[in-house]
């Protein structure tokens, strides 16, 4: 499992090779996701503030919703972009994984990314606001490849929270 540590600079975050590999996986089809989804489509609502009011029967619309879904669009997109750097940009990951020393404004945007990334999981898991426990509903051992990254990402979120 991945190992992180506090530094004088920030945040020592170790990643295994198969995680790094793992986590660049991810974050191309999450940028596929974001450039190429239908935002109409119900699994994109996660990323949605206004699919998300337009789903609730008490939320008040006030015509800024579509707006606001571009500019938090914009910005997941340059989050992905600044990771991609760290991770993918000019990264051999080799046998030994891939350490990255992470300022804490660096942190908050790899955590922010963890999150998408799990948002992105989650609605291929069918996890919702009415079924926020498929994992704890199934015996480890009957997972899915995609339950397993689930669960590594919410476990890389929370090594990485707790060492802030």
């Amino acid at each position: 499992m991945a190992w992180c540590r506090r530094h004088p600079e920030g945040l020592l975050l170790h990643l295994h090779q198969r995680e790094a590999e793992l986590l660049q996986f991810l974050a191309r089809e999450l940028r596929r996701l974001l450039e190429h989804g239908d935002p109409e489509r119900p699994e994109m609502t996660g990323f949605s503030p206004a699919l998300q009011r337009r789903a609730d029967p008490e939320a008040v619309h006030s015509g800024l919703e579509e707006e606001m879904d571009q500019e938090i669009m914009l910005y997941r997109l340059e989050r992905l972009e600044s990771v991609e750097k760290e991770l993918i940009g000019d990264v051999d990951v080799g046998d030994e994984g891939l350490t990255l020393t992470l300022s804490p404004e660096r942190a908050d945007t790899w955590l922010a990314w963890i999150t998408d990334l799990r948002l992105l999981l989650g609605m291929v898991l069918g996890l919702t606001p009415d079924n926020p426990q498929v994992l704890d509903d199934l015996d480890p051992d009957d997972w899915l490849l995609e339950h397993r990254m689930y669960f590594f990402l919410s476990e890389l979120q929370e090594l990485m929270l707790m060492k802030m």
